[in-house]
């Protein structure tokens, strides 16, 4: 079934920002027609095509900003996140207060962010804008082998169990 599935889109009349889009949602199959209106900011998609996964592309396509700001309080950080949730087109925002970075994922620009946090009375300096990095699994850590015969390795302990029989019959064991 034919469905007409618009979004509203954060792309600031900037082309790259609109063909990379248009690149990400194009990708997705049973789509018929997409148009971008940069200057009211909607998406639109008509196809036989899940919304979710519209919406996934979409997201896809946000950027990484990192700021660096001197944040020594909790006050300083409600303050700066306040501040920065007020642009629109942002997906994401979390401040690592130890190391003075605020991370900012989604469609916006970087100077806006900036001057948003100097807003705030703080110095912002733009640490690094790029791609959202996919959230990484460690690999699992392999099992430790467990040793069931004597063998090499420093974890095992030899132990030697005698039962003996002297010669005046009383029996006993020892454990060496």
């Amino acid at each position: 079934m034919l469905q007409k599935i618009e979004l509203d889109v954060s792309i600031n009349n900037c082309p790259k920002c609109k063909t990379k889009l248009l690149k990400a949602v194009t990708k997705i199959e049973g789509i018929d027609k997409i148009s971008v209106d940069s200057e009211k900011g909607k998406l639109t998609v008509i196809g036989e095509v899940d919304p979710v996964l519209v919406v996934t592309q979409v997201r896809k396509t946000g950027k990484k900003i990192e700021v660096k700001v001197s944040i020594h309080c909790h006050k300083c950080k409600s303050d700066v996140l306040k501040s920065v949730t007020k642009l629109q087109g942002i997906d994401q925002v979390s401040v690592d207060s130890e190391k003075g970075i605020l991370t900012v994922i989604g469609n916006v620009d970087p100077v806006l962010v900036a001057n948003q946090v100097r807003k705030t009375g703080k110095v912002a300096e733009l640490t690094g804008v790029g791609p959202p990095k996919a959230k990484e699994t460690p690999p699992p850590k392999p099992p430790t082998p467990v040793c069931i015969r004597d063998c090499c390795c420093n974890k095992c302990q030899l132990v030697a169990v005698s039962y003996a029989v002297p010669y005046d019959n009383n029996p006993f064991c020892s454990i060496l």
